[in-house]
């Protein structure tokens, strides 16, 4: 997400008070409370680990599925995750009060908007566009790496989204509200038959349709290794052949493993998947 861009720590605005000093300290104290260790940027989805630390919540639930540590003390520690929704909310205070650099308030920003259009944050579109919208360009965001342009694609899907509730109301009035719809779902750039390229959680168990792949060597093979970013490889079963080219809504969702379950005990690696329907 855009939280993870840059491993450089947010830094403390500048100050042009005569206790700069004093307040600089400060604010880099308070930024560095709310600062992934893991990820070295402003947390967006904040908790509280076992180790009384604040992390990054899709940070430290990857962490723990390799390491039962602390990523600060390397000593033992469990799973248990508590949501720190007043980490977040210091951060957006840091922010509106001038106390974070522009390039970090953007990046924050955006990976804010991105959460809430998925649904990991509440908020919703609104939210979301308003987001957008804080993260307002400046020399220092166009040198922060794909945070304006990750920006500017979101900003352009909104009015996108706007043109096309318009044509639709249009369609509608001459009565080809319902095929105009079915031909502007069109299910995703994979429905053309082209695997998916990356990792996508926002698929719905129990309404999302994927295609697995027709060439079940492939499919084997994509199994058989670790995709992309994912923690471990997908069991393979010979009888898993006869699914190649088949579709099936999927039954969940394996983020580690970076697969979606299917037909009851099945997963399949997401780039051995077409998107069909979201």
């Amino acid at each position: 997400g855009g939280e993870r861009r840059g491993k450089k720590r947010p830094r403390a605005a500048p100050t042009n008070d005569t206790a700069a000093p004093t307040n600089d300290t400060f604010a880099e104290a308070v930024l560095a409370s709310v600062t992934c260790p893991i990820s070295q940027s402003l947390v967006v989805r904040p908790v509280i680990a076992e180790d009384g630390k604040c992390y990054e919540r899709a940070h430290i639930e990857r962490w723990l599925r390799q390491k039962k540590s602390s990523p600060l003390t390397n000593q033992r520690m469990g799973t248990r995750l508590a949501d720190h929704t007043d980490g977040r909310n210091l951060v957006a205070s840091a922010i509106e009060n001038g106390l974070v650099d522009a390039g970090a308030a953007s990046a924050w920003h955006v990976a804010s908007a991105r959460l809430k259009l998925v649904g990991e944050l509440p908020g919703g579109l609104d939210s979301a566009k308003e987001h957008l919208a804080a993260a307002a360009p400046s020399p220092e965001c166009e040198r922060a790496e794909g945070t304006s342009s990750d920006r500017n694609v979101l900003l352009e899907a909104f009015t996108l989204r706007e043109q096309v509730k318009s044509f639709v109301a249009r369609a509608g009035e001459r009565g080809l509200g319902s095929e105009v719809v079915r031909l502007l779902t069109v299910d995703h750039p994979s429905a053309a038959g082209t695997p998916m390229t990356a990792w996508r959680s926002d698929l719905r168990p129990g309404e999302s349709v994927v295609r697995i792949i027709d060439d079940a060597r492939e499919f084997q093979r994509l199994c058989e290794r670790r995709a992309p970013e994912a923690d471990d490889e997908v069991t393979w079963v010979d009888e898993m052949a006869e699914f190649a080219g088949r579709e099936f809504t999927i039954d969940g969702l394996d983020e580690g493993d970076r697969a979606y379950h299917f037909n009851g005990e099945y997963r399949a690696p997401f780039d051995a998947c077409i998107l069909v329907r979201m």
